[in-house]
């Protein structure tokens, strides 16, 4: 996660940015087929690991290959967002990967968003500058078979492939 927020000075020409980077990445679980019911995990699924039975595993994926850096020039702020990161619970397994610009430009009283870049293999995210929505990604439906064969495949680029992202959006 990154929190970004600029703000402008006041009578002024320049910006106010507070950039915080946390590679904070969750837990991924691996539950027994005893932990489904209906489609749904039970609510008494979280017991002790390793039994084979209701959660099975959990594992946290590395962030050393996750990386956010910022830039600024004139009135464009620049964040570069980066990461290359597998299953951990999967080995091998394919990458979720992104690689993504995002630059907030004032121009007066005019701010504008440019979001470019790439991702794959991603599951769904979200873009916030200063609390407002600039870009989301849902990634399409599949059917079991297809997510059977992506689970399996251990290569999510096959099925879900690099998607190219390009968003210009104006800021309220």
């Amino acid at each position: 996660m990154v929190q970004l927020a600029i703000e402008k000075v006041p009578d002024t020409n320049r910006l106010r940015v507070i950039f915080t980077p946390e590679n904070m990445v969750g837990l991924t679980k691996a539950y027994a087929p005893d932990a489904i019911v209906n489609g749904r995990i039970r609510e008494d699924a979280n017991d002790a690991v390793g039994d084979c039975h209701l959660l099975h595993r959990t594992a946290r994926a590395p962030t050393e290959n996750m990386e956010a850096t910022i830039s600024i020039v004139d009135q464009d702020v620049k964040v570069h967002l980066f990461a290359g990161v597998g299953n951990p619970l999967v080995a091998p397994s394919g990458d979720i990967s992104w690689n993504l610009d995002v630059t907030n430009s004032t121009r007066g009283s005019e701010t504008r968003c440019i979001i470019e870049g790439e991702h794959k293999g991603f599951p769904a995210y979200e873009v916030y500058i200063n609390n407002h929505l600039v870009h989301n990604y849902t990634p399409p439906s599949y059917g079991r078979l297809t997510m059977t064969r992506l689970l399996n495949s251990h290569d999510s680029k096959g099925i879900w492939g690099v998607v190219p992202v390009t968003r210009r959006e104006c800021l309220p």
